[in-house]
């Protein structure tokens, strides 16, 4: 049997049959030389018996259960202790990539072996096929980009790690930040671009399913706030970094922070979570300052939260600004919704 240069590292925690679809979407790779971990914190449920179905299948699927849950940054921290191939990645049990990924971003290594990660672009789409990102299209550019260079380009449009490739060599330089499990993975690739060249491919490669049920949209506002406060300081102490890249990377990081937090303002208010918006807002006040948008905020949350019925009148603007948005910059990706089916995932014709 051919020794495998990729691990594939599946954490999951009581969802088995999204589960079958992920271990699926890894083991039809056109790029065979793979080997599956499935790190299982403790589900007590049915995921045991659907990864040995797959095992009895295909020798380069491997299992671990924890005695107990060790938490998610725990069960990753696991799982990277353990990697012994030249490259890793992580897949999410709810999440699928397509059958040209490990090949796809194989190639970023294959013309610059000195890389820390290489990447596709991960589509992040709702449970029912809507695309709402795509963030690698943002970027302005494929291809290399350069230590220090891929700092200022990535933040703001952070490759999902759905679609990335690392290199095992990160592990040691960079560990995960187990004090940050909200924006890890931000800080996670923050650290390996300041130190390492990385590759930027933007053909689609996966599926990230963005659901509520999800860890970071359960979050206040303030565990945003405490987490990128953390982020800040980390980039502040980073001895890789010029002053001039650290000064600017911190104004991009709060321009995120700006637009995260009026994100969370308008969508309490349009869920009629009116005491949340009007305290998100001061928020915003304290953080950024008092300006047009920030008194914009206060006026609104305030009057929506004394004169409840308001709301409405917000919901008619909303509903005015789609009918003039432009047409749906995603719709040439609603093509790959079909891998969020139950399909043949050798058969890719349609795509």
């Amino acid at each position: 049997m051919t020794i495998p240069l990729i691990t594939v590292i599946i954490p999951t925690f009581r969802r088995p049959i999204l589960l079958k679809r992920a271990i699926s979407s890894v083991i039809n790779q056109t790029f065979p030389d793979i080997k599956v971990h499935v790190y299982d914190n403790a589900s007590n449920d049915g995921t045991a018996e659907v990864v040995k179905s797959f095992i009895q299948k295909d020798p380069r699927i491997q299992y671990c259960c924890h005695e107990r849950n060790i938490g998610m940054i725990g069960n990753y921290q696991y799982s990277l202790a353990q990697v012994v191939t030249p490259y890793f990645c992580f897949l999410s049990d709810d999440d699928v990539v397509f059958p040209w990924y490990c090949e796809e971003v194989l190639k970023g290594f294959q013309q610059f072996p000195e890389c820390g990660f290489s990447t596709g672009s991960a589509i992040a789409m709702t449970e029912k096929g809507k695309v709402i990102a795509a963030p690698i299209d943002l970027w302005g550019k494929a291809g290399c980009f350069l230590p220090k260079e891929g700092v200022l380009e990535m933040i703001g449009k952070y490759p999902i790690p759905t679609c990335i490739l690392f290199h095992r060599k990160v592990i040691d330089e960079t560990p995960i930040d187990s004090n940050n499990a909200l924006m890890w993975d931000c800080d996670f690739l923050i650290r390996i671009a300041a130190r390492f060249p990385i590759f930027i491919s933007k053909r689609p490669c996966g599926i990230f399913l963005h659901h509520a049920s999800s860890f970071s949209g359960h979050q206040e506002l303030e565990c945003w706030d405490e987490s990128q406060r953390k982020m800040a300081e980390r980039l502040e102490c980073n001895p890789h970094l010029s002053l001039e890249v650290k000064k600017n990377a911190l104004i991009l990081l709060n321009l995120v922070s700006r637009k995260r937090n009026r994100a969370l303002i308008h969508l309490s208010l349009f869920d009629k979570k009116f005491d949340n918006a009007y305290r998100y807002a001061k928020a915003f006040h304290k953080n950024h300052g008092l300006g047009i948008e920030t008194a914009l905020l206060l006026i609104a949350s305030a009057i929506c939260k004394w004169i409840p019925g308001t709301i409405y009148m917000l919901f008619l603007l909303r509903s005015l600004k789609k009918i003039k948005r432009r047409k749906n910059c995603f719709e040439n990706y609603k093509k790959y919704r079909i891998y969020l089916n139950e399909i043949d995932y050798n058969d890719h014709s349609n795509i």
